[in-house]
């Protein structure tokens, strides 16, 4: 095997508009991973990556959108490389401040054989994007296939008060046997753009002494400091850093005094100011998935709205309407059933620990494998 082959993953993925076949839902059997976006018409968009048996070369990268608020979901595209061993996977939908829809996500060489190499993933990656115009019509255009980054981002970015966009790519320090190598990019990376998404280019890293499969977030504090949220082993909880020159570099490692079970969550700055955490509330396991709301930059914690309170619900993301309304979306047994779910609250609903508002819902069904075989619970 020449280096050479590693470089197909340097090419684009097929947009498969109206996926069927393969795509469907009662071929795959594994799904999750979920992400989600609300447009200014007020549709929701929410993407997945699943296909084959698990995170191995047959996965690919679902794109679905609900014009309903989330009853029904039309299956829109599909991001794929069937001829070739690359994977599409950890997607990440964005709306930019000028209303383009992004869908952001990973691809990497998957090596097969004897060769001693990580199965899954190359040690390079890259973040890929496509990006629609306008993704309130019947029928929205992407565009083709955009490299951006190397690394994973599973995460949303963060458009700081003088308009910079920061991404948080990583590459995974605790991945071994990586066929590509690149030790000084193995970090949670920060790369920014300040021309509205033209061009892009690593600026900072952090080097958390206790990140694992990285996952980070930026959150833009009140006082214009940058503080990095970081997954780390479950026995230490979620790590922090902060940046004080824009992202270039991170100091002040150390827990943010939330516990975590090693899962991705979700953090946003809302449009009230405050912040927004979905974690799972006793740090142990990836069950009893709760909404917190902080008033003091992250210092307390208030309310604890539970979504999902089953063993094997994980991987929060979410977005906030126009309103003050916000959409959040998890999965529930990958493995199994594949179970996508999108809830809708509020802060009233996060405080008061319990829907109390007229329109919000908990756990609506995006989607599972085999259909809508599986249906929510109170």
């Amino acid at each position: 095997m020449s280096h050479s082959d590693f470089d197909l993953a340097l090419q684009p993925m097929t947009i498969v508009y109206n996926p069927v076949g393969k795509f469907s839902d009662s071929i795959r059997r594994f799904q999750g991973i979920p992400t989600l976006e609300r447009t200014p018409s007020g549709r929701l968009w929410a993407a997945f990556y699943g296909g084959g048996t698990g995170e191995n070369l047959e996965n690919f990268v679902l794109l679905l959108y609900s014009d309903n608020d989330g009853i029904t979901w039309r299956k829109y595209l599909a991001l794929d490389m069937p001829d070739a061993p690359v994977r599409a996977y950890d997607p990440c939908l964005w709306v930019a401040p000028d209303g383009r829809l992004f869908l952001f996500y990973a691809q990497t060489y998957c090596v097969n054989g004897e060769e001693g190499y990580n199965p899954t993933c190359d040690g390079r990656c890259g973040v890929w994007c496509i990006t629609s115009s306008d993704p309130d019509c019947p029928n929205p255009a992407f565009t083709a296939p955009r490299r951006v980054a190397n690394g994973v981002m599973m995460d949303k970015p963060t458009v700081t008060s003088d308009g910079t966009w920061l991404l948080p790519c990583a590459i995974w320090q605790f991945v071994r046997n990586y066929a590509i190598d690149l030790p000084e990019e193995r970090f949670p990376n920060v790369y920014a753009s300040t021309d509205n998404g033209e061009t892009f280019s690593l600026i900072g890293r952090a080097d958390h002494p206790q990140r694992f499969i990285d996952e980070h977030q930026i959150v833009q504090r009140l006082d214009g400091s940058l503080r990095m949220y970081i997954r780390c082993r479950a026995e230490y909880g979620i790590g922090i850093a902060d940046s004080f020159d824009g992202g270039k570099t991170w100091e002040n490692m150390r827990q943010a005094g939330i516990a975590s079970p090693c899962s991705r969550f979700y953090i946003r700055r809302t449009a009230s100011g405050k912040l927004l955490l979905v974690n799972h509330a006793t740090g142990l396991d990836r069950k009893e998935l709760t909404a917190y709301l902080s008033a003091d930059d992250g210092e307390t914690w208030e309310g604890g709205l539970l979504l999902d309170s089953r063993s094997g619900c994980s991987y929060p993301d979410g977005t906030e309407g126009p309103d003050g309304t916000f959409y959040v979306v998890h999965d529930y047994n990958r493995y199994g059933s594949g179970e996508v779910y999108v809830s809708r609250f509020t802060e009233e609903d996060v405080l008061a620990g319990k829907i109390v508002s007229e329109d919000s819902y908990l756990r609506r069904l995006v989607s599972c494998i085999g259909g809508n075989r599986y249906k929510p619970q109170a």
